[in-house]
């Protein structure tokens, strides 16, 4: 995934970090958990970057919200959620 991009996915490492980077990015178990962490994204219906999941853990339900969300977008998202917690049996 990172191969495909012009700064190897490494744009926000520090230059004295790359290389500690590289090799962990190269572990085989690094890269299971980064594939797992995509099927579980992909599960969820997760298609942007960035996705934000804010979820009610009372009543289950969930708001997603793609792309840069400003603080007016987290606050609509989580009085919604608390405005269906009130109403919900």
């Amino acid at each position: 995934m990172f191969a495909l991009m012009r700064s190897d996915g490494l744009d926000w490492v520090p230059a004295w970090a790359e290389d500690a980077v590289r090799e962990c990015m190269a572990r085989p178990e690094t890269l299971a958990a980064l594939q797992g962490q995509i099927e579980s994204a992909r599960q969820a219906g997760i298609t942007a970057t960035l996705t934000s999941l804010l979820t009610d853990n009372r009543t289950g339900k969930t708001v997603k919200l793609e792309g840069v969300s400003g603080p007016e977008a987290l606050d609509s998202a989580v009085d919604w959620l608390a405005r269906e917690h009130r109403t919900a049996p």
